[in-house]
C-alpha cells in the first residue's frame, strides 16, 4: 500500500533589493510555480514590503531576510542571476539543493576566447538577464515559453492628460552605485535633448526620490512634471506615453512591463544583458556609448574607471541628436522588437552579439585592462 501522506516539496527563491533585478526574475518565479503547482514556494526578500512582489500571488510566504536565517529545511533554493548580497547566497546554499548561475556556467570554461574575455562570468554579449534566469528553471525541467514580466499596476485608467507625451525619466542617485557616471546622463544633456524635441512635447517623470534632479532640470526647461509615488502609478503613467527615454536603472525595467516604447541609454551596462525586456508588447532601442570600452560592466575594464585610473565619461558620449534620432526610428519597429543603436546604425541584438569589431574591441579592452591592473598591483600591493 502507498503511504497515506506525502512530503510537500519546499522551495525558496529570492527577491533582491534592486527593483529591476526583481522584475527581471518574475518570469522565472511564474515558471517555477507552473513547474511545481503543489509545492510550498516561499520568497525571501532583501527588503521589507518589497514593492514588486505586491499582488503577484505566487508564493506561500514572503520572508524578509535577516542575518542568521536558516534555509536548510528547504529542498531547493533558486537564486536569480547577478542578484542578492553574499550573505543571502550563503544562506541559500544551505538548502538541500541550490541552483544559481554558477551551476550553469563554469568559472573555468573550455573556450579560450571566453577565458580571455571573462564572458562566462559577466555574460556581456551572451543573453539577457531574463533569459539567464529562465535557464535556471529550465535546468529543473521547465520547457514552456518565457512568461511575461510582472509589475503591479493601478486598475484605474488615469493620466490621460499626458497622452502621447515624450517622457524623460530623470533620476536622483540614492547610493554610491547609482551615483556612478556609468549610469547617469548629465542634466545638461537632458536639457539639450528637450530643446531638440520641444518643451511642449516633453514630460519630466520620476519617483518621489528623484525630485531633486527633476527640479534642477525644470529650472532650465519649461516642461510639465509628473512625479509618481508608487510603482503602480508609474506603470499606469507609462501606458499613456508616446515614448519613454531613460537610463539603465530600475524605472526602465518597470516601464518595460507597460508596453511603452523605450529609448534606453547605456554606458557601462550591456544592451544585450540589460536592454528593456519588451517581450510580446512594447518595443525598444538601446543606445550604446561610442566610447571604445563600452560596455564594460562586470569586467576588468570597469574596475579601471572605478579605481580612477581612467576617466569614466562613457555616458557623456551619448548625444541628444542620437536620442532624437532613435525616437524617429521607433515607428519602424514592430511590437516586441528590441534594437541597439551604435552611432546612427540600428542593429538587431544578434547582429550586435556577433559583430566582429565589437568582439575584438571587447577582447582588447578586457585583456589589456587585466594586465595593467596586475602591473599596478605589483607596483602597489594595496591597490
Amino acid at each position: 500500500m502507498g503511504s497515506p501522506w506525502r512530503l510537500t516539496l519546499k522551495i525558496a527563491t529570492f527577491a533582491p533589493k534592486e527593483i529591476g533585478d526583481t522584475i527581471m526574475a518574475t518570469p522565472m518565479f511564474k515558471a517555477l510555480r507552473n513547474l511545481y503547482p503543489d509545492a510550498v514556494i516561499d520568497i525571501v526578500t532583501e527588503i521589507e514590503n518589497h514593492p514588486v512582489i505586491e499582488g503577484i500571488g505566487l508564493f506561500d510566504h514572503i520572508i524578509t531576510f535577516w542575518e542568521g536565517i536558516d534555509l536548510s529545511g528547504y529542498d531547493l533554493a533558486l537564486m536569480p542571476v547577478f542578484s542578492c548580497e553574499p550573505a543571502v547566497h550563503s544562506a541559500a546554499k544551505k538548502a538541500k539543493q541550490f541552483i544559481g548561475i554558477e551551476v550553469l556556467y563554469s568559472l573555468k570554461p573550455h573556450s579560450l576566447i571566453k577565458r580571455l574575455t571573462a564572458a562566462h562570468a559577466h555574460m556581456l554579449f551572451e543573453k539577457h538577464q531574463v533569459e539567464l534566469n529562465m535557464e535556471l528553471v529550465r535546468k529543473l525541467g521547465y520547457n514552456g515559453e518565457i512568461p511575461e514580466m510582472y509589475c503591479p499596476v493601478l486598475e484605474e485608467d488615469i493620466f490621460s492628460e499626458y497622452k502621447d507625451k515624450i517622457a524623460c525619466c530623470i533620476y536622483t542617485p540614492q547610493n554610491s552605485f547609482q551615483a556612478g557616471k556609468n549610469r547617469f546622463w548629465p542634466l545638461e544633456r537632458w536639457k539639450a535633448l528637450i530643446d531638440l524635441l520641444g518643451e511642449e512635447n516633453v514630460l519630466l517623470v520620476g519617483a518621489t526620490t528623484d525630485t531633486p534632479n527633476i527640479k534642477k532640470l525644470s529650472e532650465a526647461v519649461k516642461c510639465k512634471i509628473k512625479i509618481t509615488s508608487t510603482i503602480r502609478e508609474f506603470v499606469r503613467l507609462c501606458k499613456q506615453l508616446k515614448v519613454l527615454i531613460t537610463t539603465d536603472h530600475g524605472a526602465m525595467h518597470i516601464a518595460a512591463t507597460s508596453g511603452v516604447p523605450i529609448v534606453s541609454l547605456h554606458g557601462a551596462s550591456s544592451p544585450v544583458l540589460l536592454h528593456p525586456w519588451v517581450a510580446k508588447k512594447g518595443k525598444s532601442i538601446s543606445i550604446i556609448s561610442s566610447k571604445l570600452c563600452s560596455p564594460c560592466q562586470r569586467s576588468y575594464r570597469l574596475r579601471f574607471c572605478e579605481r580612477a585610473l581612467t576617466t569614466q565619461n562613457c555616458m557623456e558620449k551619448i548625444t541628444p541628436k542620437q536620442v532624437a534620432s532613435a525616437i524617429d526610428m521607433m515607428d519602424k519597429l514592430e511590437i516586441g522588437e528590441s534594437r541597439i543603436l551604435i552611432g546612427y546604425k540600428l542593429m538587431t541584438i544578434e547582429e550586435f552579439r556577433h559583430n566582429w569589431w565589437i568582439k575584438l574591441k571587447h577582447l582588447i579592452n578586457i585583456t589589456v585592462s587585466r594586465e595593467m591592473l596586475r602591473i599596478a598591483k605589483l607596483v602597489n600591493p594595496s591597490f
